[in-house]
């Protein structure tokens, strides 16, 4: 998880793809006005690139 945060910028949330997608979660974003972006990036010490969500404040 302390990697996928190193991937936000001043004011983004950076959650994984596993709490983006969790049933308990997901109302909650879809009510929180907060603009979802996922994106590709590689993060150091894990092989394959991940996808996690960017979270940016309209």
């Amino acid at each position: 998880m302390t990697r996928v945060q190193g991937c936000a910028a001043g004011g983004d949330i950076v959650p994984s793809r596993d709490v983006h997608d969790d049933p308990e979660v997901a109302p909650l974003l879809a009510t929180s006005g907060y603009r979802c972006d996922v994106f590709t990036t590689g993060l150091k010490g894990i092989g394959e690139e991940q996808t996690p969500w960017r979270l940016r404040r309209p």
